[in-house]
């Protein structure tokens, strides 16, 4: 479960999800870049993060706390 909560039925732990039909005070989530929403069939509660790519370019610096780091090669 993630940190405490409970997800909705619809959504797993650890996949990424994208938003779609934002408003400000509302979502949905999208398992697609641009798909169509998920129907949740539950109520949860749980913490969401936003997941921001950055490109590192040689001689960059940068510092992560540590047990935040994942990498990923393409």
């Amino acid at each position: 479960a993630p940190e405490g909560g409970t997800l909705p039925t619809g959504v797993s732990a650890n996949t990424r999800y994208y938003v779609v039909s934002a408003t400000t005070d509302t979502f949905q989530l999208s398992a697609t870049l641009g798909g169509a929403a998920i129907t949740l069939t539950t109520d949860g509660e749980f913490s969401a993060y936003k997941v921001t790519p950055k490109t590192v370019n040689n001689g960059d610096g940068f510092k992560f706390n540590a047990g935040n780091l994942t990498f990923k090669f393409n």
